[in-house]
């Protein structure tokens, strides 16, 4: 089972959460995980997680900004994008994670709570909480034959429903033609 944390490491993305909370899988389970960190740090944090993970080699660290062209094969190498953020305003690794079909497992939050159904397709786990977090993590891997493709078709049939390009471009043509219609009336200020 591969774990991916990406994106730019920030303090409200909790990601010393997330590697204690990998850490404390138990010994048969983190056998059969790796834990992916892909983004870019800041070179004055880089020490710190580098010693939280020691010599672990079943966490990876790259600490750079990725390139483009090396996001597709990224996600599609992953089983769950992991977002232990703290608070959200909007994830833009979320819907990356999204249009490669990968399942998400993100904190109890608004922003992700809307776009996550607990168990269905995706999973989510209390803020700050490392011990649920790692309670989430080890359910995924152990019902990994069974529980993960259904994740997947669960989370292709939410994307198809809300997500897909022909729904979206819908959605914006509506918004377009309501703030024409407000301009036209004089209630768009």
């Amino acid at each position: 089972m591969r774990f991916l944390f990406f994106g730019g490491v920030r303090q409200n993305k909790n990601l010393a959460l997330l590697i204690r909370a990998f850490r404390n899988l138990p010994a048969d389970l983190r056998e059969r995980a790796v834990l992916q960190v892909s983004g870019s740090c800041p070179a004055s944090e880089i020490g710190a997680y580098q010693e939280l993970v020691g010599s672990d080699p079943s966490i990876a660290l790259d600490f750079r900004r990725i390139p483009d062209r090396e996001i597709p094969d990224l996600f599609l190498s992953q089983h769950f994008l992991v977002l232990p953020y703290g608070h959200v305003a909007q994830s833009g690794p979320q819907m990356i994670a999204y249009n490669y079909r990968l399942p998400v497992m993100a904190t109890d939050i608004p922003g992700f709570r809307e776009r996550i159904e607990d168990g269905l397709d995706g999973y989510l786990f209390r803020p700050e909480d490392e011990m649920h977090l790692s309670e989430v993590m080890a359910e995924a891997i152990r019902t990994h034959q069974d529980g993960y493709p259904r994740l997947v078709e669960n989370l292709e049939r939410r994307i198809q429903k809300e997500w897909e390009p022909e729904i979206v471009s819908e959605l914006y043509a509506r918004m377009f033609m309501k703030v024409g219609q407000a301009r036209q009336e004089g209630t768009l200020a």
